[in-house]
C-alpha cells in the first residue's frame, strides 16, 4: 500500500487548533466538618490544561486524607456540580507536628479528559487516579458477532488512511483524505454516505447496523438507537437477554464503519472521532473506549465545531481572521460555539448548548401532530409501527422544501403545514436563540463582532431554524452545500494534520496541537487548508 497523501499544500503552512474544558473540575475540602466545593480549573479553559492545588493536614498525626474529585456545570447555580467522580483513601504514616503537604493535580487532556494525581511532598509518593469507563462487553465479546458482509481488505481507492469519523445519533459517517488532499466522504458496504446508527441484535451472535436496522426501528424491539444521548451514563438496554451499554452499542458501530473503510483504503492509521462540545467527562472516556472495542486507533477526539470550522476554513468559505459563531443543531444536541481566528490559529473560546435537544425532539413533536390531527379528522388512533418517528424525520425533511405536505397512513391522509409545525417548535428554537445570546454577553462580544455564523447538521436546513439565526445574528448565516458532512470532512482534515508522518515536526508536537504559527509570520492569503 502506498503511504498517505499529505493535504495540499501552497499558502498555509501551520495550523493551531485548540478547544477547550466541557466542564469545571473541582475538589472537595472538608472545613471544620463542613464540605466545600475548590473549583480547580474553570470550565472553558483552553485545553489542555494542568493545575496544581496545595492542601496541609491540619492535625497532629492525622491518618488519613479523602480525596473526592467533582465534575459538573456552573458550581454557583447546578446543584449537580458535585458530582463524584472519584473518591479515594489516602493512608498516611505517623507525621510531625508539622503536618503533611499534599499536593494535588488536576489536568485536562487535549481531548477534553479529566485526569487527577495526588503527590505527598514529604515522601516524594505519587498516586495516579485513572478516570475511566466500564463496559458490559469486551472487545473480545464484540468480535464475537459476526455481520453479514465480510472483511475484506483490498487496495487503496483514495490513497489515504486518514481517517475522520461522526459518531452521530441517528446517523454516523466517515471520511478520508484523496490521492489529491481533499477529504472525501468513505461510502458504507451498501454503497451509501451515511450510516443509521441502528442495530438490529439478531441473535447472541449476529448483529445488523445501518439501515436494515434503521427499517425495523419502532417495530421491532430487538433494535437500539439513539444510545449517543446516554454516553457516559449507566443506562443499560436488555436485548435478548444481553445487556449493552451505550459504549457497547457505538463500539458496534464503530467497528462497521471500521470494517467498511478498511474495504476502501486499506489499512487504516490515524484516526480522529469527533464528539459534541458539551460532552461530559464521562461521555468523552466513554467514546475513547468505544474505539478502541472497536479495533480503531484513536489517540484524539475534536469537538464538533473545531471540525466544521476546519472544514469551512478548507472550502474557502471563511477567512479566517476574527470571531465566528458554530450553530450545530443535529439529531441529538443543540451546540452554539464561538472561536477567534488569526490566520492560522483556531482557538475556541467557548461553547454552550443542550445534550437532548436536536431534530429529534422535532420529529416527536412532527409525530404527535401527525396523530392528532389523524384522530381529529378520521376518528382513528395512529399506532407505533403505522407512523414512526423514522416517518416523521422524512416528512419533517419535505417540510423544510415545502410550505405542505400530505401523509398518508392506512389508506387515509391528513395535511400539515409548515405554519403549524413551526408553530408547535417554536419552543425549542427560543432555549436555541437564548444559549446564542447568553454565550455573546458572557463573552463580551456583539452581533458586530461575528464575521460568520457557520451552520452544521442536517435540522439547520429549517426556515424557522436559519430566520432564527439571522435575527440574532443580524446577518445570513453560511452554509455548506451539505450540512451533514461538514464535521466529518473536518475530523479527517484533523486525522491527516495529526498524521502525516512525512512531518518531522509534526511528530514533535503534542496532541493538541497541528503546527504553531509564529505571531510575525507575515503570511496572510489563506485559499485553503493547507502543509507544505
Amino acid at each position: 500500500m502506498e503511504k498517505s497523501t499529505s493535504i495540499k499544500t501552497n499558502s498555509i503552512k501551520n495550523i493551531k487548533v485548540t478547544d477547550v474544558c466541557p466542564s469545571y473540575f473541582g475538589l472537595i475540602e472538608n472545613i471544620d466538618g463542613e464540605d466545600t466545593v475548590v473549583v480547580v480549573i474553570e470550565k472553558s479553559t483552553p485545553c489542555p490544561c494542568s493545575v496544581t492545588k496545595s492542601f496541609f493536614t491540619e492535625y497532629d498525626n492525622q491518618r488519613l486524607i479523602n480525596i473526592r474529585i467533582t465534575s459538573s456545570g456552573t458550581p454557583e447555580t447546578d446543584p449537580s456540580f458535585v458530582n463524584i467522580i472519584h473518591n479515594r483513601d489516602i493512608q498516611l504514616p505517623p507525621i510531625s507536628s508539622a503536618g503533611y503537604e499534599i499536593e494535588v493535580t488536576c489536568s485536562f487532556d487535549e481531548n477534553g479528559v479529566m485526569h487527577a494525581s495526588i503527590l505527598n511532598v514529604e515522601s516524594g509518593e505519587q498516586t495516579t487516579i485513572s478516570l475511566s469507563t466500564t463496559t458490559s462487553l469486551t472487545s473480545g465479546e464484540i468480535d464475537q458477532f459476526t455481520v453479514d458482509d465480510d472483511l475484506q481488505e483490498v487496495g487503496s481507492k483514495f490513497g489515504g488512511k486518514f481517517i475522520g469519523i461522526d459518531l452521530g445519533t441517528t446517523y454516523s459517517a466517515i471520511s478520508t483524505i484523496d490521492e489529491h488532499g481533499i477529504p472525501k466522504i468513505i461510502n458504507n458496504s451498501e454503497g451509501q454516505n451515511i450510516t443509521p446508527s441502528c442495530i438490529w441484535i439478531k441473535d447472541d451472535k449476529q448483529y445488523l447496523v445501518g439501515e436494515e436496522a434503521r427499517k425495523e426501528l419502532g417495530i421491532n424491539k430487538n433494535v437500539i438507537a439513539r444510545f449517543k444521548r446516554d454516553m457516559g451514563t449507566k443506562e443499560k438496554y436488555t436485548v435478548r437477554g444481553q445487556d449493552f451499554t451505550p459504549t457497547d452499542c457505538s463500539a458496534l458501530v464503530l467497528k462497521k464503519l471500521f470494517q467498511d473503510a478498511q474495504k476502501e483504503v486499506g489499512d487504516i492509521g490515524e484516526t480522529v472521532v469527533t464528539i459534541p462540545a458539551n460532552y461530559t467527562n464521562e461521555a468523552r472516556v466513554a467514546t475513547l473506549t468505544a474505539a478502541k472495542q472497536a479495533g480503531l486507533n484513536v489517540q484524539n477526539l475534536i469537538e464538533e465545531p473545531s471540525a466544521a470550522a476546519l472544514y469551512y476554513a478548507f472550502k474557502g468559505q471563511i477567512e479566517l481572521n476574527g470571531y465566528y459563531a458554530i450553530f450545530s443543531l443535529g439529531h441529538n444536541s443543540f451546540d452554539i460555539s464561538l472561536i477567534k481566528a488569526n490566520q492560522q490559529n483556531i482557538n475556541a473560546l467557548a461553547s454552550e448548548g443542550v445534550q437532548k435537544l436536536g431534530g429529534g425532539d422535532f420529529d416527536i413533536i412532527l409525530q404527535k401532530i401527525i396523530k392528532k390531527k389523524f384522530k381529529d379528522e378520521h376518528n382513528e388512533a395512529v399506532n407505533e409501527k403505522d407512523y414512526t418517528k423514522t416517518d416523521a424525520e422524512e416528512d419533517k425533511k419535505s417540510l423544510t422544501k415545502r410550505e405542505a405536505i400530505y401523509v398518508r397512513i392506512n389508506k387515509k391522509r391528513v395535511s400539515v403545514t409548515r405554519a403549524e409545525f413551526e408553530k408547535k417548535i417554536s419552543s425549542l428554537i427560543i432555549q436555541t436563540e437564548m444559549l446564542c445570546e447568553n454565550i455573546l454577553s458572557d463573552q463580551n462580544l456583539t452581533t458586530e463582532d461575528i464575521q460568520a455564523v457557520l451552520m452544521v447538521g442536517g435540522n439547520t436546513k429549517i426556515p424557522l431554524v436559519q430566520k432564527a439565526v439571522e435575527r440574532i445574528f443580524k446577518q445570513k448565516p453560511t452554509q455548506s452545500v451539505n450540512v451533514d458532512e461538514v464535521i466529518v470532512l473536518g475530523a479527517s482534515l484533523y486525522a491527516a494534520f495529526k498524521g502525516d508522518q512525512s512531518k518531522p515536526l509534526l511528530q514533535q508536537k503534542s496532541a493538541n496541537k497541528i503546527l504553531k504559527q509564529s505571531e510575525d509570520d507575515d503570511s496572510s492569503e489563506i485559499d485553503k487548508w493547507l502543509l507544505d
